[in-house]
């Protein structure tokens, strides 16, 4: 195994070197970029115990403030933040960037005012708190230790790293096609139409294409992108969609 993927995911591995699923968890979501509250993550465990979500979060100040249940900041705070007694029960958090390509180690912006908008790609006006080293992997190194023959497909992805998300879809290969909803972030232009990250590859058009390409109907295209997987078309009615629009 890759030496940085070992890193990453070392404390969440069995000794058959595959993926933890608790045992009373038989149904399996991904909350990609937390924020510092990881709301999606809460709300998606906190009323019921055969859930098990894996938040990825590769800035140190969001990983701190998810690990106290607390906000550490100086003003505001989302009243949704993780029940940390789901920590390592139902919530497994893993301190790392998803992208796609090899895994590596790469800078990341923390951002000063709102650390749900730090990202891989340097802000255009947005001012930043720290300068960061972070490992990155792709989902398909997630997948490749993932226990497949006990979960037979993931629930929910929900991504939203602030123009990451393509490169992170693309990092999942084929395993796309395991995945029954899918919602990503549709670009990082505000609403002044300025584009708040420099370099970024992210194509919300061609994101898109390539999303239904695999199969997936596009539910909704705005802020969001809310996609369901038509090839699980019988488990749309079985498995509720719950995303936290305005969370």
């Amino acid at each position: 195994m890759n030496k940085i993927v070992n890193s990453v995911l070392s404390q969440i591995l069995d000794t058959n070197k595959k993926i933890k699923i608790p045992k009373q968890c038989n149904r399996v979501l991904l909350d990609i970029g937390t924020s510092y509250n990881a709301p999606h993550a809460h709300v998606w465990t906190r009323e019921t115990e055969d859930v098990c979500v894996f938040a990825f979060e590769p800035n140190p100040f969001n990983i701190k403030c998810v690990k106290s249940g607390k906000w550490l900041g100086s003003s505001w705070q989302n009243p949704l933040q993780l029940d940390i007694d789901n920590l390592n029960t139902k919530v497994f958090l893993i301190e790392s960037a998803l992208s796609d390509g090899k895994p590596r180690y790469t800078e990341f912006y923390c951002a000063e005012e709102d650390p749900g908008t730090s990202s891989m790609y340097e802000p255009t006006y947005m001012s930043v708190k720290e300068k960061v080293n972070v490992p990155v992997i792709t989902l398909k190194n997630f997948f490749d230790l993932f226990p497949w023959d006990r979960i037979f497909f993931i629930e929910h992805i929900k991504i939203d790293t602030q123009s990451s998300d393509f490169d992170i879809i693309k990092g999942m290969g084929e395993y796309i096609k395991n995945v029954l909803y899918l919602t990503v972030e549709c670009n990082t232009i505000d609403s002044n139409n300025v584009q708040q990250y420099n370099n970024s590859n992210m194509n919300p058009l061609m994101m898109k294409e390539y999303i239904e390409s695999y199969g997936f109907e596009c539910q909704r295209w705005k802020n969001n992108g809310i996609f369901y997987n038509t090839n699980m078309k019988d488990l749309w009615d079985e498995y509720e969609y719950y995303f936290l629009e305005n969370e």
